[in-house]
């Protein structure tokens, strides 16, 4: 399945719920290019295995932890990471590479890569190297004016490897 300018969630839906509701957790606001291979059955308790890659340029990217507009990346979703562990939530990965975009509109920043694994309920894990420069000011709107920022400049070089879990409240605020 391919399609050089497919709304994102159009192309989704060709995916059946089980995988679907995986990648739901990443959403698109303009169309994407996607390509999807599946291979093997599709009965109800069949596990295919299924691979898709996305690219877009300067679109809307909207998580469960916050939106990055102007996003522009490309990737894959793949349900068999470790050949030898089947097609299943615990051998999937999304994986993003070269990222460019403003996280919550004002703070850009750029990514080499962001992996998402282990996608099942509790164990969702993120490794992610992610730098940006700013001015502090544009952290306001992230901290619930607890703190106020008035001038000066940031740079940022973070690296991730943990669990993320979609019940952790606090993980939902900001990245």
């Amino acid at each position: 399945i391919y399609d050089n300018a497919n709304p994102y969630q159009k192309g989704l839906s060709f995916l059946n719920a089980h995988i679907l509701k995986r990648l739901e957790m990443l959403s698109l606001t303009h169309p994407a290019e996607v390509r999807a291979v599946l291979k093997g059955e599709f009965k109800k308790k069949d596990k295919p295995w299924v691979k898709v890659d996305f690219k877009t340029e300067h679109n809307q990217l909207i998580t469960d932890y916050g939106t990055v507009d102007s996003a522009s990346f490309e990737g894959f979703y793949f349900n068999n990471w470790e050949p030898e562990l089947g097609n299943t939530d615990s051998n999937s990965v999304i994986s993003i590479r070269q990222i460019t975009g403003k996280y919550n509109g004002n703070i850009p920043f750029q990514g080499d890569s962001i992996l998402v694994h282990h996608l099942q309920t509790g164990r969702t894990h993120l490794n992610a190297r992610i730098r940006s420069k700013f001015q502090v000011a544009a952290l306001n709107d992230l901290v619930d004016n607890t703190v106020i920022f008035k001038k000066g400049n940031a740079s940022l070089d973070l690296l991730f490897d943990g669990n993320i879990s979609a019940s952790d409240q606090d993980s939902k605020r900001s990245l």
